[in-house]
């Protein structure tokens, strides 16, 4: 009997997985990369089906890489549908955030935004910072470090600021960013205005002189 890939056997026991498991694990957003060829079929007709029948938004990314069905058009009905609606809901920025990744029209970052500014959830801003950088993501990030009142919003928002304008490379790395760390403090400030003055000085090259940390520094030096 042959024996099925380890990013099929992980998949499919996460489609099972419930509570907290399920919570704070993702599906892999590589997965279709990962499988055996003999497998993808089958692992497509399951995204597929789940995400039509079960409501998964977590399988959103990978419904946007699907061969052998129209996906995209799939995701965009589903946007679109939910956008009539009044009511925020997390599903929606799962399927905004894949369309996003997918495709890099930005009026897909619209919908986090909003749902962002109703709800002041800062786990979708943190989305923002791990999407593929471009400027409007980046106006996004800018307007909430400026306006904010939010101390930890605002620092989630200058990480967004240095992926968006390539001082931070690759967000997942922990050692990029925390070698940002001088760069992220000048920044902090309590006062709108002077977030405002100094947000034009960044953008004016001002900050560049700032030199880069040495060492490595915990969480806690990097968003203060």
């Amino acid at each position: 009997m042959t024996e099925h890939s380890d990013a099929y056997n992980y998949f499919i026991h996460l489609l099972d997985c419930t509570g907290s498991e399920r919570a704070h694990n993702d599906f892999d957003p590589n997965l279709l990369d990962k499988i055996y060829d003999w497998e993808r079929e089958e692992v497509e007709k399951i995204i597929w089906t789940r995400f039509n029948h079960n409501g998964d938004g977590g399988l959103a990314v990978l419904v946007a890489k699907l061969k052998d069905y129209d996906g995209i058009k799939l995701l965009e009905d589903r946007l679109r549908g939910g956008i009539t609606s009044s009511e925020y809901n997390r599903y929606l920025v799962e399927v905004a955030t894949a369309l996003y990744q997918a495709t890099s029209i930005d009026d897909y970052l619209d919908y986090l935004y909003m749902y962002y500014d109703a709800k002041k959830e800062n786990s979708v801003l943190s989305t923002l910072i791990f999407i593929a950088p471009g400027e409007k993501l980046y106006a996004l990030c800018a307007d909430v470090y400026v306006n904010s009142d939010d101390s930890l919003a605002r620092s989630t928002a200058i990480d967004g600021m240095l992926c968006c304008k390539g001082y931070i490379k690759n967000p997942y790395d922990f050692k990029e960013r925390s070698e940002m760390v001088n760069l992220a403090r000048a920044f902090l400030s309590d006062d709108r205005a002077v977030r405002k003055s100094k947000l034009a000085s960044f953008e004016n090259g001002e900050f560049d002189s700032i030199p880069r940390a040495q060492g490595l520094y915990t969480k806690s030096d990097v968003v203060e």
